[in-house]
């Protein structure tokens, strides 16, 4: 049933396998794209500015966040998939933090300064509701 042949095919199938398994466990050693970096630090840039604005915080949580998460990517050896991944997400937590405490910053410069406020679109008028034309008094509806 089983030749020399097979056997030897078999064990070449045997060989390639345990390869890609060795492979596979060795962990990824691709860096992640420009464009996935860049959208993981602006979606933790974004999420730390509104975790800061709802809760009217100084930035101080964003810049600590991002320097751990830059300390763990550090840690996590250069080649590591994660650590690339925690990198890009502490850079936009320490951007994050950086506009936060820069704005703060320039806020307490300006003091006594008269500040350009920022454009504000006139709010709409609220028009009064109209009753139904059939209950309108024109003339013709009413009693």
């Amino acid at each position: 049933m089983f030749n020399e042949a097979a056997m030897a095919e078999m064990r070449k199938y045997a060989a390639r396998a345990k390869a890609q398994i060795r492979d596979r466990d060795a962990g990824p050693t691709r860096e992640i794209s420009p464009g996935v970096a860049a959208v993981e630090a602006s979606a933790a840039a974004f999420a730390f500015g509104c975790a800061d604005g709802r809760s009217g915080g100084d930035g101080t949580a964003a810049l600590w966040t991002g320097a751990a998460l830059h300390a763990f990517s550090f840690f996590s050896g250069g080649e590591s998939r994660l650590g690339d991944h925690a990198r890009a997400l502490g850079t936009g937590a320490l951007a994050a933090g950086a506009y936060r405490t820069g704005l703060a910053a320039g806020q307490r410069a300006a003091v006594g300064r008269r500040i350009r406020r920022p454009y504000r679109a006139p709010r709409a008028r609220h028009r009064r509701p109209r009753a139904p034309r059939h209950l309108r008094h024109d003339g013709e509806n009413v009693e």
